[in-house]
């Protein structure tokens, strides 16, 4: 396009080693790029000035130097390799599109550029700590934006649950499709519990529509929990703002179904009877957080769903997960046979899901497959499967 584009970014290689450095979730090797396929790994940040396909490597920006030239756009985040729902080419740089599809779609850096036209500050290239972007939810006429505060960065919550993963937009999915088919005018009423919440997605957006939602996760990552509560609900339970979301950008190739136009024209009808969630620090290894959890349930009423995503990780953890689970959907129930309804989303990863249930069957639970989303074809980016089970003890 002949205009000026910076590009600072922590990229892996073009190799099967990006694959591994995904799987075992592990931080990125400091790279520079552009929009061509060239590729340049170095131990410091590097600085490419582009016009058009024009390459000039300035080393470290300063601003008031006299061959400097001002961007147009900074893009300070982590690209990969894919395969761009826009353009169609595959195995190229880029980055997936939160706000496209249901679960996002890889766009390649020279399409990402198109489309952008906003000047960014020049402080925003040092700028590090909490990222807020928006994040569509929901399907059809209940598709909306949602506001999350991340820190990919690592740079105040250092743990993996200060990021958002592809399994709690699907949980929430298939959360919201079963949920609705009982309550089509919205979830008052319905209480629910997440665990392992980090950012709390799949539970500030069922609190949107109406449920009374507990995140709960370590006590560290509980004010970032809050953070999102308050980016999302003012104090009085209302929604803190409308967040409109832009159309999803067209694809003549894709092969994938996509959203409605009616849909991805507007942000959303109102949400019925928003509810603002409650917060709790709960480590499953701890039997006082746990005590205060259900003395909570205890007095506001027993739980409806107990929900999770990517909880299964750490094979380590999976005893305290399921005695935690037990204790929470039998609190407050007293002569009432029923019991909440377990609802977890997990990320198949290599070997993960297996081991996963090799424990859960030996814990005496039984585990049903009831949701399976082929990440990979769904986004264009190397994401792995994921699962929405649910959780039966069989004693």
């Amino acid at each position: 396009s002949g205009s000026n584009v910076m590009i600072l970014a922590k990229v892996p290689p073009a190799s099967p080693a990006s694959w591994l450095l995904r799987t075992n979730r592990r931080p990125l090797s400091v790279t520079a790029v552009c929009c061509t396929t060239e590729l340049q790994r170095t131990t410091k940040q590097t600085v490419f000035l582009m016009t058009g396909a024009h390459v000039m490597q300035r080393g470290l920006l300063k601003w008031g130097g006299p061959d400097a030239k001002r961007p147009r756009r900074i893009v300070t985040f982590a690209l990969e390799r894919g395969r761009c729902c826009v353009c169609g080419q595959c195995n190229v740089l880029g980055r997936v599109d939160e706000q496209a599809g249901d679960y996002g779609r890889f766009r390649c850096a020279a399409c990402m550029d198109a489309d952008c036209n906003e000047i960014v500050d020049e402080e925003a290239l040092y700028m590090t700590g909490l990222v807020t972007s928006v994040v569509a939810v929901g399907q059809g006429a209940r598709r909306r934006g949602l506001r999350i505060v991340s820190d990919p960065g690592g740079s105040k919550f250092q743990c993996l649950g200060a990021n958002v993963w592809s399994s709690a937009k699907v949980l929430l999915h298939y959360l919201e499709e079963t949920l609705f088919k009982q309550h089509p005018e919205g979830l008052k009423g319905v209480r629910i519990l997440e665990l392992g919440a980090g950012c709390g997605l799949p539970g500030l957006a069922l609190a949107q529509m109406g449920a009374d939602v507990t995140l709960t996760d370590v006590p560290r990552l509980c004010p970032l929990l809050q953070e999102n509560v308050s980016a999302n609900f003012g104090s009085d339970g209302s929604l803190a703002c409308d967040v409109a979301l832009p159309a999803a950008p067209k694809s003549n190739w894709m092969m994938v179904t996509d959203v409605p136009e009616e849909v991805t024209e507007t942000s959303l009808q109102p949400c019925a009877s928003p509810r603002r969630p409650s917060v709790a620090p709960l480590r499953w290894d701890e039997l006082e957080d746990l005590e205060k959890v259900l003395q909570q349930i205890r007095g506001s009423g027993p739980l409806d769903f107990v929900i999770g995503s990517d909880v299964g990780y750490l094979p380590d953890a999976v005893v305290s997960l399921l005695q935690t689970i037990s204790a929470l959907r039998d609190a407050g129930r007293q002569a009432d046979p029923t019991r909440a309804k377990v609802v977890l989303g997990l990320c198949s990863r290599p070997g993960e899901v297996e081991e996963f249930s090799e424990q859960v069957a030996k814990a005496g639970w039984c585990m049903e497959v009831v949701k399976k989303v082929d990440m990979a074809s769904e986004r264009g980016d190397c994401s792995s499967p994921v699962f929405v089970v649910l959780l039966n003890c069989s004693a």
